[in-house]
């Protein structure tokens, strides 16, 4: 009888460490795409250049209106600082290259598709 209660901390550990974090820090902001790198004609123009970002638990999700939203799923985590060039996998599993500045809020994100010379910045705005 004595041996179960042995192992319950053992248990206990093991659950916490699968469930990770209880908080994860979710970042929102309002941001305007202006292409960087590459020519409208190559690259598209974009209807809806405003939209909101949203940067939690390693996705990041867009929703320009009135459109739904999209989500990328971030294959490596950002840095301590919150910087990073990180693959990002859309619901198709189609790749996307973000370049995170610094910092914990709002800020400047770059974002290129594979094999492109099309660039487009995420500038926050308020």
């Amino acid at each position: 009888m004595c041996t179960h209660w042995i192992l319950v901390p053992s248990v206990v550990a093991a659950l916490s460490a699968v469930a990770g974090p209880t908080e994860a820090q979710t970042v929102k902001w309002r941001a305007v795409s202006i292409l960087e790198g590459g020519d409208s004609k190559n690259c598209g123009g974009s209807t809806y250049t405003k939209f909101e970002v949203e940067v939690t638990d390693g996705l990041v999700k867009t929703r320009m209106p009135p459109g739904g939203p999209n989500t990328f799923r971030l294959q490596a985590p950002l840095k301590s600082d919150g910087s990073g060039k990180v693959i990002g996998l859309n619901d198709k599993n189609q790749p996307v290259t973000f370049n995170f500045d610094p910092g914990t809020g709002p800020r400047l994100v770059y974002i290129s598709p594979p094999f492109s010379p099309c660039v487009w910045t995420w500038q926050p705005i308020s």
